[in-house]
């Protein structure tokens, strides 16, 4: 008799949330195979798979409406997903040393860097059998010649922004084909996190003592927030305000200000009295007037309310979402998040060779155009610009 296949389903609770973290690893050869075990192992995976699909349809729908808003979470041992109206997580995909994550909600995919390898990864952002569950490779390079730290998806152009804390630049990929890149060269000092904003062209990376903004294509690059002082390690973004997020660790303060750098205010600080004292705020995102932050020093998700005329927290709206990890990078999943109104690059504006960025463009008032640029070029020396 062949020895038997195996499944495991993992479900572990925790005394403050509930975690469900499923594996599996099927042969074919299971649901024919007689022995006891083995036909056990097959009802679990079917009893899992169940579950799984269940928890797609609580967290998945077409409608902006109804979808259930989710956490992507990358931490030390993989990607999971976290239900912030019940608390429910699990692991989604198993990967160590994770850079930066990202998803493009229309084309169903996620993405992930991984900073051991050097590759980035994709697979589909919402499972719907066991087969979805492989990971394929995105982009393959060496670790030696380039550390993908950040990622950061243009939904609207089906491209992927990555910074490169090695050579201080900025990589951008064709979702459609990776052999097609172009590299920024926007001064960068230490680009450890990055945020885009399709619909308005800019792009916002946070670059140790400076908040550096630069148009899509990699012009007109400037920093917006700068001290020596700081240590901004994380931005996130209020599209529908314009307003821009960032952590700075030096002082234990997220702040934000307009686009352009102006009405700048301290969001959330810690002080004597308040009901949370925040140590380590390495990443943050936002949704619906609401901050939700990871604090590496207590291994805690949070979230807090910014309301009012200043836009300033809300203390009384501080709520621990889960505890008890470590993680490296979240995002918020909504298709809300995803919106976009037009596209400069559309209608084939770009030769059949080339690239084409989304570019801000600042005068009498802010528009967009777009940029054209052949892979591998030096798109602010040598690309062409244009209005839309």
């Amino acid at each position: 008799m062949k020895p038997p296949s195996f499944g495991i389903l993992f479900v572990t609770v925790f005394y403050t949330n509930n975690v469900l973290a499923y594996n599996s690893d099927y042969s074919e050869e299971i649901q024919e195979d007689e022995n006891p075990i083995a036909q056990f192992a097959y009802e679990v995976a079917n009893i899992a798979q169940s579950r799984i699909d269940q928890m797609d349809e609580m967290f998945i729908s077409e409608s902006s409406t109804t979808f259930i808003p989710q956490l992507l979470i990358a931490e030390s041992q993989g990607v999971s997903r976290l239900n912030l109206t019940s608390s429910i997580r699990w692991m989604i995909e198993r990967s160590e040393n994770i850079g930066g994550l990202d998803y493009h909600f229309v084309r169903d995919q996620m993405y992930w860097s991984d900073l051991s390898t050097g590759s980035i990864y994709f697979r589909p952002l919402n499972n719907k059998s066991l087969k979805s569950f492989k990971k394929r490779t995105f982009v393959e390079r060496s670790p030696l010649i380039w550390k993908p730290r950040s990622i950061a998806v243009d939904y609207i152009t089906d491209q992927l922004y990555v910074t490169d804390t090695i050579g201080n630049t900025v990589h951008v990929f064709d979702l459609n084909d990776s052999r097609n890149s172009v590299t920024f060269k926007p001064f960068l000092h230490n680009p450890l996190n990055i945020e885009l904003d399709p619909n308005q062209g800019y792009m916002f990376i946070a670059d140790d003592t400076r908040l550096m903004r630069a148009s899509m294509d990699g012009t007109s690059s400037k920093a917006i927030v700068e001290q020596s002082v700081y240590f901004i390690s994380a931005v996130t973004l209020d599209l529908d305000m314009q307003r821009v997020y960032w952590s700075d660790q030096s002082f234990n303060q997220i702040k934000s200000a307009n686009y352009d750098g102006t009405q700048r205010r301290v969001v959330l600080k810690n002080e004597l009295g308040k009901v949370y004292n925040l140590l380590g705020m390495t990443s943050i995102t936002f949704y619906d007037s609401q901050l939700f932050i990871y604090d590496e020093t207590w291994h805690t998700i949070v979230s807090i309310n910014v309301s009012g005329p200043e836009q300033i927290a809300n203390d009384s709206t501080y709520v621990v979402i889960y505890d008890w990890l470590i993680v490296k990078a979240i995002r918020l999943v909504h298709p809300s998040k995803q919106k976009h109104f037009v596209n400069p690059c559309a209608n084939e504006q770009c030769s059949a060779r080339q690239m084409c960025f989304i570019s801000a463009k600042e005068g009498a008032s802010h528009f967009l155009g777009f940029t054209c640029a052949y892979p591998d070029e030096d798109v602010s020396a040598s690309s062409s610009t244009h209005q839309s």
